[in-house]
């Protein structure tokens, strides 16, 4: 992933199990990059988490909570963009998972 205009978004969808643990993680950073990791819940509005670091975000689905989430990162510094502004983000499960999960990148609006 990178910015590839100034206040770009990108959106990763995947399935979340009830009483599941996932890790968001962004890494391999380019040299200008610090993305704000935000979890988005199933309806696409909601913030459900955020990272207090700035590169990682850990949470647990709720027992009634399983369904399609969203990843939403974005630049700390909106004026960044472009070279240098590149990371990798994963999704993985903390302990035997649940039920298989898919991550999917997705365009949003």
């Amino acid at each position: 992933h990178n910015s590839h205009q100034t206040g770009d978004a990108d959106w990763v969808a995947f399935q979340a199990a009830a009483g599941q643990s996932y890790t968001v993680l962004a890494a391999n950073l380019g040299q200008n990059s610090a993305p704000r990791l935000q979890l988005i819940g199933s309806d696409g509005a909601t913030e459900v988490a955020s990272a207090p670091a700035p590169t990682a975000l850990t949470w647990t689905c709720p027992q009634n909570g399983a369904g399609q989430y969203y990843v939403r990162a974005t630049q700390q510094l909106a004026t960044v963009s472009g070279y240098g502004s590149e990371y990798d983000l994963t999704v993985s499960t903390s302990g035997p998972p649940k039920e298989p999960s898919t991550l999917t990148c997705t365009k949003r609006a």
